[in-house]
């Protein structure tokens, strides 16, 4: 009797409240995002992004076990768009466009060759998928570059990842 006076007075039965998210969650994405890489490379995944503007930043170090290297690599990103769907309202698909350095200790994936040390730049190209009001994104990436030392050679990165976003 009490529960339906309750509510009664409120006008909103109990089964017809909408939960709030947790207190951590209610937020977009923004701020330092720590998360995973799978791919070419595999390994962790950082990023920064502010709050305003088009630019963000983001990193990776990556390893494989099998081969024997260590890859890192640090990227500037521009959002080119932020693509949106009247399906999903509340998700949407920022698609970026950046240029980054890369270092690879190690055996090569693309050669046979036994380097020590490669150098090179990458650019990458990815969409990232977002929901409106939870810190967490995840993207696919595609990065072709060329590697500059100890040979002039193609490359070409692909990864699926996720971050979650610190307040």
């Amino acid at each position: 009797m009490l529960v339906g006076l309750a509510w009664a007075q409120e006008g909103t039965p109990p089964s017809m409240t909408t939960p709030s998210p947790p207190p951590d969650l209610a937020r977009d994405v923004g701020g330092l995002g720590l998360g995973i890489l799978l791919g070419l490379p595999t390994g962790i995944s950082v990023a920064y992004q502010p709050k305003t503007g088009r630019a963000y930043y983001d990193g990776a170090l990556a390893w494989s076990f099998d081969r024997g290297t260590m890859h890192v690599h640090g990227d500037v990103l521009l959002r080119l768009a932020d693509l949106r769907t009247d399906e999903i309202e509340d998700v949407h698909f920022p698609v970026y466009l950046g240029i980054g350095a890369r270092t690879r200790l190690g055996d090569s994936p693309y050669t046979n060759a036994e380097e020590l040390v490669e150098l090179g730049i990458r650019v990458p190209i990815g969409m990232s998928f977002i929901h409106d009001g939870i810190p967490f994104e995840a993207f696919v990436e595609l990065a072709p570059g060329i590697n500059l030392y100890p040979a002039t050679t193609g490359l070409f990165d692909a990864a699926i990842g996720a971050r979650y976003y610190f307040p």
